[in-house]
């Protein structure tokens, strides 16, 4: 893993540095007085799982569904026979858990009836799955397990996947249709299918929605139009005859529309509800099971969504309660029973819903915070609650949906962590000085995204944050009172500002200074510099990066005043504030250029506040600077100027892999994956629930395996696989 570091006062953030890492558990646990946890409702001491970015869209074809997170990453579960989950995978009956359809960052998803479509955020449609009918549109009747490029020439801004056949709406207003075409379902006046994207003759289209073999759609103005099929009376023109080109619905303007098997229902611009088409399981929300071939208005309320399934479907009324009605032979109607409903029924347990999605014969809804509920049919997994394909006919929890993590960092009050795969950053808690990077100064009790960009490192220090994007650019954000942003300026800074042209490899910040090493391997540091932290040798503060000494280095960390680096030949180095020894020269003298510590060859250093610990070559932990809650470990409660090993006689022979120095506490893991912390724990941050401190390392996690850690000033983080 990369390493920044992750002081007391401030302290590191440390992401990792591969792309490739993913699939990490992130927990918390200490004091939450700024939401540095990211759980509104966490307490001290107890270890508790970090939300992060949640659901936040999703559609679902006959056994399968697949969803947006918030970080616009897509997530598929349930049935994968033709490879529709798009995992590069094919052949698996049963999916219960979400996977992720590779690294790329969607905006909208559809699925079919065993394919499934999505658009980037780049505009860029691509599509997958069952194929036999041309319905990916890639030229050829293959099945595709990945995303596949579709119409490369065209950017996208609606799809929607029915049954064998596929359309979308482009970014110039233009339709495009493709697949089966049996019952003139692709709109272009012909019977023919269509292997690649037709246009529809009609422009100026704004969205469209795909039933089992008919298609509506709403235009610039609001009009709506229907064609294909109609031998329920399902496109709503008052006849049943079928329609190749579309064909206008009424006089009346339109906000939403949404297909379900032969019928459909929109919501109208004055927000009431209507249906029409089939109506033998009571869809059309009536009190019969007569079908209309004209629109007919659901009751008297107003409405703010609607989804549709096969043969039923449920909605969001203006007043946040949801409402199901039509077939229920697999509990869809979420109502607790198995019986179809012919007038529109108020289910429990699903308040206020910020987006509500639909399959065959299931549906999910999404709260505020991004909780995902389900209930329906559930025979291959399509609800998504891990180790279970069992139907559900009342609204279920499926789980928190937490983002897997390839990098975690501590900050004053703060913390960001790297999401796996996407490798974009996001940050919580403290913001005073815009240090969470979302262009505010306002605190976060959940995780915000820091741009689009992807990162490969992050350090947060007191009131400041920078970064290494992918790039290999450096970036700096947060208070910038003493220059710790290196940017030449004072100026506070609430979004990433690009430091110069220089390309770096990693970066860690103190409290008020910062620290780079460059790709040439040079380290650079700036800042507030009173105790000759910088390095320099000098104490004047450094609005922008100058290089400390001559040599080269493979790594850095700032700590409160003070900082410590390992060079190339793996020796250690420390400079700063001294008072207590924690620059680790056996002296208590302030140093404003780097000192050698000891004469041994180490792996990895991480500053604290007043302390610092370092693993050497052989694996042995050592630390030194002040032991005042014997946060050195050594057992004596006495400062120390030169390392001391950690741990009683019987921790001689134990090996470690990472650590991380707090404001009073210490937490390191084992090459075993344990983790154990010692010092302070006055807000719980060992995590032990007890608020007593240690002074030899104590296990932490139970039979978790940690792979990274992080300490705060009184928070401690961990990443567990």
């Amino acid at each position: 893993m990369g390493r920044m570091l992750r002081p007391g006062r401030m302290a590191v953030l440390a992401v990792a540095v591969a792309l490739a890492t993913s699939g990490c558990s992130l927990f918390g646990w200490g004091f939450n007085g700024s939401f540095e946890l990211a759980n509104t409702g966490a307490t001290a001491g107890k270890r508790i799982p970090i939300a992060a970015p949640q659901y936040k869209a999703m559609d679902g074809g006959e056994y399968h569904a697949c969803a947006i997170r918030s970080d616009d990453t897509l997530w598929c579960f349930g049935r994968n026979n033709h490879g529709q989950l798009g995992n590069s995978t094919s052949g698996t009956e049963v999916n219960t858990t979400p996977t992720s359809v590779g690294s790329f960052l969607w905006k909208a998803v559809s699925a079919g009836n065993d394919h499934t479509c999505g658009i980037l955020t780049s505009g860029g449609l691509r599509c997958w799955g069952l194929n036999s009918s041309g319905q990916l549109g890639d030229g050829t009747t293959n099945s595709l397990t990945f995303p596949q490029v579709i119409d490369r020439d065209n950017a996208y801004t609606d799809v929607s996947g029915g049954y064998a056949f596929t359309c979308g709406v482009r970014a110039n207003a233009k339709l495009a249709c493709w697949g089966n075409n049996s019952s003139g379902q692709l709109g272009d006046g012909t019977t023919v299918s269509h292997l690649l994207p037709a246009q529809v003759q009609n422009s100026n289209w704004r969205s469209v929605t795909t039933g089992i073999s008919f298609g509506c759609g709403l235009q610039t103005d609001s009009s709506l139009w229907c064609w294909g099929d109609n031998a329920a009376g399902q496109l709503g023109d008052g006849t049943t005859t079928s329609r190749k080109v579309p064909t206008r619905v009424g006089t009346s303007t339109w906000k939403k529309v949404t297909a379900g098997g032969a019928f459909a229902c929109g919501i109208r611009s004055d927000d009431t509800l209507w249906c029409w088409g089939a109506g033998s399981d009571g869809q059309l929300g009536q009190g019969t099971t007569t079908s209309s071939s004209v629109p007919v208005k659901v009751g008297t309320a107003t409405w703010s969504q609607v989804a549709t399934a096969y043969w039923g479907l449920c909605g969001v009324q203006a007043n946040g309660t949801t409402w199901c009605w039509g077939e229920n032979f697999y509990g869809q109607l979420g109502d607790g029973t198995t019986s179809s409903r012919s007038t529109p029924y108020q289910l429990t347990g699903v308040t206020s819903p910020m987006a509500i999605g639909a399959g065959a014969r299931h549906v999910c809804s999404f709260s505020a915070s991004g909780a995902r509920t389900c209930w329906g049919r559930n025979n291959y997994g399509q609800l998504g609650i891990p180790g279970d394909t069992s139907t559900h006919t009342t609204p279920t929890a499926t789980g928190s949906d937490l983002v897997d993590w390839a990098g975690i960092g501590a900050g004053n009050g703060f913390a960001c962590g790297r999401a796996g795969g996407t490798a974009r950053l996001y940050c919580w808690g403290a913001n005073g000085g815009g240090q969470l990077g979302d262009g505010t100064t306002t605190t976060r009790s959940t995780p915000v995204a820091v741009g689009s960009a992807q990162w490969l490192a992050v350090a947060g220090g007191g009131s400041h944050t920078c970064g290494i994007q992918t790039s290999n650019q450096l970036f700096c954000w947060g208070d910038n009172s003493v220059n710790q942003l290196g940017d030449g300026t004072t100026t506070n800074r609430t979004t990433p500002l690009q430091i110069g042209t220089q390309t770096w490899k990693s970066v860690d910040v103190g409290e008020q200074h910062s620290c780079a090493i460059r790709s040439d391997d040079q380290l650079w540091c700036w800042g507030y510099n009173s105790s000759g932290q910088v390095g320099d040798g000098t104490t004047v503060n450094r609005s922008l990066p100058v290089r400390v000494g001559t040599s080269t280095w493979k790594s850095v960390s700032a700590g409160t005043a003070f900082t410590c680096g390992i060079r190339s030949d793996d020796t250690l180095w420390c400079w700063g504030f001294n008072p207590d020894g924690r620059v680790g020269d056996g002296t208590t003298t302030n140093r404003s250029a780097p000192v050698k510590v000891g004469s041994s060859t180490w792996k990895q250093v991480n500053a604290g506040q007043r302390h610092a610990c370092a693993i050497r070559s052989d694996n042995r932990l050592f630390c030194w600077g002040a032991d005042n809650n014997n946060q050195l470990g050594d057992g004596s409660y006495t400062n120390q100027s030169s390392p001391v090993q950690v741990g009683d006689e019987s921790y001689q022979g134990y090996e470690w892999k990472d650590v991380a120095a707090g404001a009073e506490h210490t937490c390191a893991i084992q090459t075993s994956g344990e983790l154990d912390c010692w010092g302070s724990n006055s807000a719980g941050q060992m995590g032990d629930i007890q608020n007593t401190g240690t002074t030899n390392p104590m296990p932490i996690g139970g039979a978790y395996r940690y792979t990274d850690v992080e300490a705060g000033r009184l928070t401690t983080y961990g990443m567990a696989s």
